[in-house]
């Protein structure tokens, strides 16, 4: 059953049961996992400013209320590996805008982009549009640069 059609508690459960599984795996099957876990939630239109991450909810208060976007899934993804124990410096939030669209992206060691496509990780190097914001994790806050 898709971990999102469940109660807040059991969302919260999921997401626990996902970092835990996610510690057994190499860097590689994670991201695969993550990519996979990710995919399966129902969006909202639009319930995260990405222009201000003062009034980003953190992630468990995001999954116990379920309203999350297509922008906050790049947060969940970053916080999730933050979690555990990916070291934030590895991370980029971009705002890749192309023209197709405008999205959040999560970019992993200047290489690896999750959230462009929902159901694959891309190369940075397949990306044609600009960034407009970039933002970074420093000490759990996140900060432009």
């Amino acid at each position: 059953m898709n971990p999102f059609l469940k109660s807040p508690e059991d969302r919260l459960k999921s997401w626990k049961n996902l970092r835990a599984e996610l510690l057994k795996m190499n860097e590689e099957d994670q991201l695969t996992q993550l990519i996979k876990y990710w995919s399966q939630c129902p969006l909202s239109m639009h319930s995260f400013d990405w222009t201000d991450p003062d009034t980003w909810e953190t992630p468990w208060e995001m999954l116990y209320h379920c309203n999350i976007d297509r922008n906050s899934i790049a947060y969940l993804m970053e916080q999730t590996l933050i979690i555990d124990g990916w070291d934030e410096n590895r991370f980029k939030l971009l705002m890749y805008k192309d023209t197709l669209e405008q999205i959040l992206i999560l970019l992993i060691d200047d290489s690896i982009v999750l959230n462009y496509d929902l159901h694959n990780k891309i190369s940075i190097d397949d990306l044609k549009g600009e960034y407009q914001e970039k933002y970074k994790c420093v000490n759990n806050k996140h900060i432009l640069y």
